[in-house]
């Protein structure tokens, strides 16, 4: 429909280049490389303030549920025939304690990216050569991006659900959270596109300093350097960590099991691919038939070690009291080995994992770690609670008053106390 369609030059995009009438091109920036990079800029910032979003999105709906529990009381009733919040049930708290951890512990990855992204800017506008920290920017971004989002979408939903009844009402706001967050998955690129851009150029990495046999690099490797110091552990060796105790799952040790998924999952990437050429397949069809169960899932934990890393790092780097590291610590625990069994097939098909011990000692850590949070979890989601016009929740108030602000929003509604001007000709519809 555009063949032959004339447009006239004031219309052309033209803020880094341009085109004169007679034909001639043009540009602000000589440099190609530096030119590009210009280019994508604006992509970056649509894509940093989806996450940006998507972090709100599951502050708000996180602070509603947990609110909520802790005033909501049902069953179990003490001497004084009392009954029990539900922020007591152990179902209730591995519900909602880890995407409390994941907001703090993605809330500084959040800082991490947004700094670099500020360097970028501030590279561009002095002219200097920072294609190296865009294209690390531009990768991490592509499998942080599908993380946080999938995340905030079964976090948004988990909160609904552990609200119950009252979860689904229009005055609880979690289901305009719920409206807002799902487009997050797919504004700015699909999760599912662009998880193969950092898989692809995670396999490049391994292939340029591994050698031709992508099998594990040699011990003597050199170290990788890059701007955001996100992939220094591809030419390390495959070290493996005994898990026999609870002192064993600390965050140094989960951060090596999580080195060790990235290589083996790297190898398996390279493999898969290569296994589908000898087939005969071509390049794109290889290329697709290596996604699901693999590529896809290096993305994935390429983030998610990113994420750990990066709050782990800023938390030894601060000075802070005792009692609070300890909280915080305890936060990035929980997060880690909450997220760390999602991978634990990948562990025993590698065989890093050989017996059910490991398992069993993920998943006690996960609910020890929830209790030992349980009387502080309140306090740390009301550190990053928003203000109650904002929330905008009748189960989220910051007063605690839930069944008044039901009342409330009842008494409030248009109509309640009236009778439907239909009834009784539905009534005499009625088959009953």
């Amino acid at each position: 429909m555009f063949s032959h369609y004339w447009v006239p030059r004031c219309s052309l995009l033209a803020r880094f280049s341009s085109v004169s009438p007679q034909g001639d091109y043009s540009s602000l920036i000589p440099d190609p490389g530096l030119r590009f990079a210009s280019s994508l800029i604006p992509l970056f910032l649509g894509r940093w303030c989806v996450l940006g979003c998507t972090w709100g999105n599951l502050l708000k709906a996180t602070l509603i549920a947990v609110r909520y529990s802790t005033v909501r009381k049902q069953f179990g009733e003490d001497r004084e025939g009392r009954e029990t919040s539900v922020i007591e049930y152990q179902t209730q708290q591995v519900r909602l304690f880890p995407y409390v951890a994941a907001i703090y512990v993605y809330k500084t990855t959040l800082y991490s990216v947004t700094n670099a992204l500020s360097d970028i800017n501030n590279a561009m506008a002095e002219s200097e050569d920072c294609s190296e920290l865009i294209t690390e920017w531009h990768i991490l971004m592509s499998g942080f991006k599908p993380l946080l989002t999938w995340l905030a979408v079964a976090g948004v939903q988990e909160c609904r659900e552990a609200c119950g009844g009252h979860g689904y009402l229009y005055a609880s706001a979690l289901g305009e959270i719920k409206e807002d967050n799902d487009s997050m998955v797919t504004l700015e690129g699909d999760n599912n596109v662009l998880t193969q851009q950092t898989s692809k150029f995670l396999t490049y990495i391994y292939k340029t300093h591994g050698g031709p046999n992508v099998g594990p690099i040699h011990p003597n490797s050199a170290r990788i350097d890059s701007p955001m110091n996100s992939y220094y552990y591809l030419t390390q060796p495959d070290e493996r960590v005994k898990l026999a105790s609870f002192q064993d799952l600390n965050v140094s040790n989960i951060l090596s099991i999580y080195s060790f998924l990235v290589r083996y999952l790297i190898r398996k990437t390279i493999a898969t691919y290569e296994t589908n050429l000898s087939k005969g397949l071509d390049k794109f069809t290889a290329h697709n038939e290596s996604q699901v169960y693999v590529a896809r899932t290096l993305a994935l934990v390429y983030s998610e070690r990113y994420v750990i890393e990066t709050f782990w790092t800023k938390l030894a780097s601060r000075e802070t009291s005792t009692p609070l590291k300890l909280v915080l610590t305890e936060l990035c625990l929980l997060y880690s080995v909450w997220s760390l069994e999602k991978y634990l097939p990948y562990l025993y098909e590698s065989e890093y994992f050989t017996s059910g011990e490991p398992v069993k000692l993920i998943q006690d850590s996960v609910l020890h770690l929830c209790r030992k949070l349980k009387p502080n979890i309140l306090s740390l989601i009301e550190v990053e609670a928003p203000p109650d016009f904002i929330v905008n929740s009748i189960l989220g108030s910051s007063s605690g008053l839930v069944y008044k602000e039901l009342q409330s929003a009842f008494y409030q509604y248009p109509a309640t106390f009236e009778i439907d001007p239909e009834w009784k000709a539905m009534l005499g519809k009625s088959n009953l």
